[in-house]
């Protein structure tokens, strides 16, 4: 099977169902591959590579081993830089294959390091964390920070094949498993109506289970695959974002990296404000969004003092068109409206809701 250019994926080559891992092993077996490397982190090198040799022991390659530092604070050219010495020091040629085992930094920064080693070789991510199954392994786009700034620099590239097991949740921490949680509420205003209302109902996160989770994958890959250079509906997939990789971006600055979630989750309130400001999303409906957002995530602790920080960041966001603030935008549950510009004024008053609620 050749090395899928640019952005094309088919749905078979997204590992979803019971024999997943069969499905994979048919794969590498019909590859020509001179090296498989399984790049880490130090978590997931000791919880979930162990999974991953026992799964593939049958695979004529040996599993070369690479592993960086776990944590949003080390997705940078630093990191990538060390990973590429591993890689040439190990003698990696363009038919290596990279599997990134791990969560959204590691196929993150996996996918950018092997779209541009060598101007390209294959990779396969294998997401362990519900934000990596979800969301980050998903749709093609790789990349790092640069000066705090979230995924400054990157690719549209896609994976040679996606492998989703939620087995891999059971290494995981309870709030890990509530970040994670964040893309799928996102992915449940933005269009899944049946989804939000089973979400809303329940007191904790009953819901979350493996069909959940497939659903949410497929609702994810619906929208990249029709678009997958973000020129029109991915950009739905923002909703949250604007403002939540801003207040990721402020923290990671201040060396206390948050999780993505968390800082999705404030982005989710505090865009639904300006919704409801902006495109008349019923009181309601954004009462319902706050009061989930408070009921299921610790507040974050900035102040108004914090808020012209914040909104530095948010003006390196790449959605923004000549210095103009551009956001997603809910014009009901299940509705958005894209490239919506918003005056700083109307950032600021959102913010100061978020902190005053």
């Amino acid at each position: 099977m050749q090395h899928l250019k640019n952005t094309e994926m088919t749905d078979s080559m997204i590992l979803l169902a019971d024999n997943q891992w069969a499905r994979l092993y048919e794969l590498l077996a019909e590859m020509q591959v001179s090296k498989l490397f399984v790049l880490t982190d130090v978590n997931t090198s000791k919880h979930c590579f162990p999974i991953l040799r026992e799964r593939l022991k049958d695979v004529q390659k040996s599993l070369i081993k690479l592993e960086i530092q776990a944590g949003e604070e080390h997705k940078n050219l630093e990191t990538a830089n060390n990973i590429w010495e591993q890689l040439t020091e190990a003698g990696a040629d363009r038919k290596a294959i990279l599997i990134n085992l791990g969560g959204g930094v590691i196929t993150d920064i996996g996918g950018f390091v092997a779209s541009t080693y060598k101007r390209g070789i294959r990779f396969i991510n294998i997401p362990t964390s519900l934000m990596g199954m979800v969301d980050a392994a998903l749709g093609g786009k790789c990349g790092i920070d640069f000066l705090n700034y979230k995924n400054l620099l990157g690719v549209f590239q896609q994976p040679t094949s996606i492998l989703i097991d939620p087995a891999f949740l059971n290494t995981l921490e309870a709030q890990e498993i509530k970040s994670g949680a964040a893309e799928m509420v996102k992915h449940a205003l933005i269009g899944d109506t049946d989804a939000w209302q089973e979400m809303n109902g329940e007191v904790g996160f009953e819901w979350l289970n493996t069909n959940a989770i497939h659903r949410s994958v497929k609702f994810k890959l619906g929208i990249t695959q029709r678009d997958p250079l973000e020129q029109d509906r991915r950009k739905s997939l923002n909703f949250g974002h604007t403002i939540g990789h801003a207040i990721e971006s402020f923290y990671l600055g201040k060396g206390k990296p948050l999780r993505h979630g968390s800082a999705v989750a404030a982005g989710i309130l505090c865009e639904s404000i300006l919704s409801k400001e902006l495109l008349q999303l019923s009181n309601l409906e954004c009462t319902q969004i706050e009061a989930y957002i408070l009921r299921h995530y610790q507040k974050l602790s900035f102040s108004k003092a914090d808020i012209s920080s914040i909104l530095d960041f948010m003006i390196q966001d790449k959605k923004n068109r000549e210095g103009r603030l551009q956001f997603v935008l809910l014009k009901s549950i299940g509705e958005v409206v894209w490239d919506i510009e918003v005056k700083e004024q109307d950032i600021k008053e959102a913010l100061m809701h978020y902190i005053d609620c």
